[in-house]
C-alpha cells in the first residue's frame, strides 16, 4: 500500500516539473522574442507588461519596475534591446535583493500577526515560507495558521 502513495508523489512530483518547465520555456520564449526586436516601441513595452503580470510579478510592482527602468534608459541613454533587457534584470534583481535589508517586523507587546490574503496562484504560500524562514532564522518563533473560502 505504501508503494501506492509514493507512486503517486513520485508522478505528481514528475507532471509538476514538466509544468513548470513547459511555463519557463513559454515565458522567457516570449521575454526572447520580445527582446530580439530591433527597437521597443510602445506596443512591445504594453507586452512586457502583460508578461511580467502573467508571471505574477504583480501590478503595482510590475508598474514601478518599469518606470524605473524607463527612467534609466532615457537618463542612461539606452537604446539596443538586450541593454534594455540586462537593465530589467538589474532592476528586478534590486527588487528582490534582501542581503543588506533588515526591514523585519518586531512585535511589541504580544505576538505578532500577519494576514496574508489574495487569490489563487499569486504566491501566497511561497511568501508566508520565505516569511516564516526570515522570521526562524532571526530567533523568533513562528506559527502559521490557514484558512480557505471553500
Amino acid at each position: 500500500m505504501l508503494k501506492f502513495f509514493r507512486r503517486n508523489e513520485e508522478k505528481e512530483k514528475e507532471n509538476t516539473a514538466r509544468a513548470v518547465r513547459k511555463s519557463r520555456q513559454t515565458w522567457f520564449g516570449k521575454m526572447t522574442t520580445l527582446f530580439s526586436r530591433p527597437e521597443l516601441d510602445d506596443a512591445a513595452w504594453d507586452e512586457l507588461e502583460e508578461l511580467l503580470i502573467s508571471a505574477d510579478v504583480g501590478v503595482t510592482t510590475t508598474l514601478k519596475l518599469l518606470e524605473t527602468v524607463q527612467t534609466r534608459i532615457a537618463e542612461e541613454r539606452i537604446t539596443e534591446p538586450a541593454e534594455i533587457m540586462d537593465t530589467l534584470k538589474d532592476e528586478m534583481i534590486y527588487l528582490v535583493d534582501f542581503e543588506d535589508a533588515d526591514e523585519t517586523l518586531e512585535a511589541q507587546d504580544g505576538p505578532l500577526v500577519i494576514l496574508m490574503v489574495g487569490v489563487n496562484g499569486v504566491g501566497k504560500t511561497t511568501s508566508i515560507a520565505k516569511l516564516a524562514q526570515l522570521y526562524i532564522e532571526s530567533g523568533q518563533s513562528v506559527i502559521l495558521g490557514a484558512a480557505d473560502t471553500f
